[in-house]
This record gives C-alpha cells, structure tokens and sequence, in this order.
C-alpha cells in the first residue's frame, strides 16, 4: 500500500448456488487453523448445465500460503480499513435502495 492509495469496500454477492463453496471453503479454513489473510484465495467460475437451465458457481480455493510481503501489505491494509470504518455513518447508507424498510 503507497501513501495516497484509496481502500475500495466491495461486497461480492453469491447467488444462492453458490454459497456452498462459500461454505465449504470456510470450513477448510477452521480446519486448517489458519487465518484468513494466512492464504492466498481465489475466486472461479464453475459452467453448470441442468436441463435447458445454465449458470455459473463461484468457487472459492486456496493458492498457496501468504508470502511475509504479503502478510504486511495486507496489515496495512487492515489497518487503513479500520480508521476508515471508524468514520463510516449512518449518513453513508441513505442512498435508495441502502436500507431495508419495515
């Protein structure tokens, strides 16, 4: 991370197909007792047919173990995104569509 890079939060949706590998790839991880900034994960696209039906999965696998470099770009990673949730408001989420109605 350089001085003057900008963290970007994202949230990747799973379609409901495909949060067992979500699933499964967690429990891989407490198995293994290792963190999750540990490893280096991978996201794929699975091509599934049935019947006339076709969509794709997201798998999720381990590549390999984090180089040290690795590890310390992602604490200051880690680092930045707390002060950043420190200042995230209620204000942050009054787009249409950010909230959920009664």
């Amino acid at each position: 991370m350089k001085s003057g890079d900008e963290i970007k939060l994202f949230v990747m949706a799973l379609s409901p197909t495909s949060i067992k590998h979500r699933n499964n790839h967690k429990r891989k991880m407490k198995r293994s007792k290792l963190p999750v900034v540990a490893v280096n994960t991978v996201f794929s696209l699975e091509d599934v047919k049935k019947n006339s039906y076709r969509w794709a999965e997201v798998n999720i696998d381990i590549d390999g173990i984090a180089s040290k470099e690795m590890l310390l770009i992602d604490k200051q990673y880690r680092d930045a995104l707390n002060r950043l949730m420190g200042v995230v408001t209620e204000k942050d989420y009054d787009d249409p569509g950010d909230k959920v109605t009664s």
